[in-house]
């Protein structure tokens, strides 16, 4: 899954900020070091301000055609996509220059492929506006917050288990993995998730891995395999660990009711 999308609130209004996760751990790239936003005014919005579902299938179209032209004008990457408030924000990566010989500023170029791109796409208004930005503050600091690195890790985890014939029914059995630095960290941490609701369903030991000692295994039913119901609960795991030397590692759900899919083993996804 090269693109994921996750909501956040920004004014009181739901706005979805979608990157390029691959891009992540192979950023900054220092020689790309301007970053070109160009924003796109939708024709249809609803009353969040977010494109109508016909809006989207128009906004795809656009959106393929900026990427492509403006990549190989500049050779730049695109990895930011933020939709919300009446406006769509992409955002891009490149170079200052172009050319071998005729060198020619990237946020010049940017600036004709996106005047070319709205002549194309009639009624659309399109700006771009470029800055520094080397060290690609925008995009680290627009992805790497815990609740969106867990929600992406769920829900590609479900992803994959969908993929693999799980029909994501329940009532399911969720186990969430945790490791602590002692046992009386460890305790500590049971004691909060059961009064969180949460049911403590073992302990574990490894003495042959020294990342894997002092483990527990929380364990929770949910109505459905779905990331609506999936990421809260370990995000609350993760929030209970506030001063408590541990990790979240893991969820892993129990295999689908007898006869909704083949023999399958226990279906497991790590995050954290």
């Amino acid at each position: 899954m090269s693109w994921d999308s996750y909501p956040v609130e920004r004014d009181g209004r739901r706005h979805y900020l979608t990157w390029h996760i691959p891009t992540y751990g192979r950023a900054p790239d220092r020689t790309r070091p301007v970053r070109i936003d160009v924003t796109v005014k939708p024709r249809e919005v609803d009353e969040e301000g977010l494109p109508t579902e016909a809006e989207r299938a128009r906004l795809a179209a656009l959106t393929e055609a900026l990427e492509i032209d403006l990549c190989d004008a500049t050779d730049g990457k695109y990895v930011l996509r933020t939709t919300g408030g009446g406006l769509q924000v992409h955002s891009f990566y490149t170079p200052r220059v172009r050319g071998l010989f005729r060198k020619k500023r990237c946020e010049v170029i940017a600036a004709g492929v996106v005047a070319d791109v709205a002549e194309e796409f009639e009624g659309y208004e399109l700006s771009a506006r470029a800055s520094e930005d080397e060290e690609w503050q925008a995009y680290l600091e627009a992805f790497p917050s815990t609740d969106a690195v867990q929600w992406f890790e769920d829900a590609n985890a479900i992803a994959r288990l969908h993929a693999e014939g799980d029909p994501l029914t329940g009532p399911r059995q969720v186990d969430h993995f945790l490791y602590f630095e002692d046992a009386e960290q460890r305790a500590a941490y049971a004691e909060r998730a059961v009064t969180a609701g949460f049911e403590v369903a073992e302990e574990l030991d490894d003495d042959d891995d020294p990342d894997r000692t002092c483990g527990l295994v929380i364990r929770r039913i949910e109505q459905s395999l779905d990331v609506q119901r999936v990421h809260p609960p370990a995000l609350q795991l993760i929030a209970l660990l506030d001063e408590i030397r541990g990790a979240y590692d893991r969820w892993e759900a129990a295999p689908p009711p007898t006869g909704a899919m083949g023999a399958m083993g226990a279906a497991e996804a790590h995050g954290g």
